[in-house]
């Protein structure tokens, strides 16, 4: 063909497989390409093992010269074994075209430049192993197609192949071609073959002691190779090993560092939920004890309404918020957050249960707005008579009575809801209507109620 190629080509036989590091391949490839060598020489079952060196061209396509595809010159072959079984060696259509189709996916490549055949086939009619070549060109999967390991006479004409005379002339020229190299022993595996295809065992047995005296010599070679890649093999993984544990330790003393601090902000964490709970219930017994002077005051504003019961449940209350206070100072100094827990439930429980024993009792409300009468100039009885002349909206219930009572004494909003089983929102929500209601209308009376809402 007319191309034209470098000088010197790069070829991945021996020493870009799975036994490489990587980085080196690519260091190698790498400064080839920048020498000029634009000519990467693949096969099949380069590596070792086999198919791993168009692996690695493969991995240096997708990190490094993809975008040089258009100046590179890539070629692979197929022709020695590859995989088990008849369809995995020699020159069938059938291998041929399986075995191109593994190399590009392998080179993450659409095409190959150059596709040869690379050993001679005895078996195959010469016409098939064509045929595919051409065929795979028209398929777009190689640019050129060649022939490799071709012995000269062999490569001449399929003709010579079908006449017996030119058979008998192949061995004496085969000796001339004869050289340490491994297409000698293919050249003479296929004379043996023709000959004992043809009956002629003496010529088969001399075409066969050629080919296992170059073979042995060829072995030889290949197993000095082998030993020098085994033992850089053995360094590289020894190499491998020790970075392996330092990284090992490395990674093993990061996490006990996370451990660490994740305890310590944890700790951190949970000391300031604890000092904000404390706090929390602190404020709460603080308004509990403001309620307690409310109700005292009024008591010593009306003795005389106030029921005996009611005396009784109010001394309750005070003892009650007296050990809530004194839990309060001890739960700071508590170790042990589950006791206290348990204790702060217990006394809250407790308190719950007497604020809502409160609302069962049926000389509780009227008390109180007997008190707020007494004390208040009849507060509560100017209340129901104002709205009590309405004769449509607005219009007081009895519920909206005793929750202005409860205001008007100075309760705060939690025990309200404490003892009328209301949310705190539903009973700051009634507040503010009633305080709207009584800014809405005229009159001395609203602005005093709702003076006493807003204090």
């Amino acid at each position: 063909s007319g191309i034209n190629l470098p000088l010197i080509s790069i070829g991945l036989w021996q020493n870009f497989g799975s036994h490489a590091p990587f980085h080196k391949v690519k260091e190698m490839a790498h400064y080839a390409f920048d020498q000029g060598i634009c000519h990467f020489d693949l096969a099949n079952n380069y590596g070792p093992e086999y198919g791993t060196a168009e692996e690695n061209f493969g991995r240096l396509m997708e990190t490094s010269f993809k975008p040089y595809r258009d100046e590179l010159f890539i070629s692979s072959k197929a022709g020695y074994d590859m995989w088990p079984g008849p369809y995995g060696e020699w020159g069938s259509r059938k291998y041929l075209m399986a075995s191109l189709n593994q190399s590009l996916k392998r080179m993450h490549l659409d095409y190959v430049d150059i596709f040869y055949t690379h050993r001679f086939d005895p078996i195959t009619p010469v016409e098939e192993t064509m045929q595919a070549l051409v065929d795979i060109v028209r398929q777009g999967k190689a640019l050129y197609v060649g022939i490799s390991r071709y012995p000269h006479e062999a490569a001449l004409t399929e003709e010579h192949l079908g006449h017996r005379e030119v058979a008998d002339t192949l061995l004496p020229l085969a000796l001339r071609h004869v050289a340490s190299s491994i297409d000698s022993v293919t050249f003479f595996n296929a004379i043996h073959e023709i000959h004992a295809l043809r009956g002629e065992f003496r010529k088969a047995y001399e075409a066969l002691s050629v080919a296992t005296e170059i073979q042995g010599r060829v072995v030889s070679t290949v197993l000095s190779r082998s030993l020098t890649h085994a033992m850089q093999a053995y360094f590289e993984e020894q190499y491998k090993l020790e970075k392996s544990r330092r990284q090992t330790a490395c990674i093993l003393i990061f996490l006990v560092l996370v451990d660490l601090a994740s305890v310590i902000l944890l700790t951190t964490s949970t000391l300031r939920q604890s000092r904000q709970k404390i706090i929390a219930e602190m404020e709460r017994a603080d308004s509990l004890s403001r309620d307690l002077q409310h109700i005292t005051l009024l008591r010593q504003g009306a003795d005389a309404a106030l029921s005996t019961l009611v005396e009784d449940k109010i001394k309750t209350m005070q003892g009650l918020a007296d050990t809530y206070l004194s839990w309060s100072d001890r739960a700071v100094n508590l170790r042990d957050e589950q006791k206290g827990n348990a204790l702060r439930e217990d006394i809250i429980s407790s308190f719950r249960s007497e604020l809502r024993s409160l609302r069962s009792d049926e000389h509780l409300i009227p008390s109180i707005e007997s008190a707020l009468n007494t004390s208040g100039n009849r507060l509560m009885s100017r209340l129901r008579s104002d709205f009590s002349g309405f004769s449509g909206e607005p219009r007081l219930k009895e519920m909206d009575y005793q929750l202005l009572s409860l205001f008007f004494a100075g309760f705060s909003t939690k025990s309200i809801g404490f003892m009328l089983d209301m949310s705190d929102e539903a009973v700051r929500t009634r507040k503010y209507r009633y305080r709207k209601l009584f800014s809405s209308l005229p009159g001395p009376n609203m602005q005093e109620y709702y003076r006493r809402l807003s204090k």
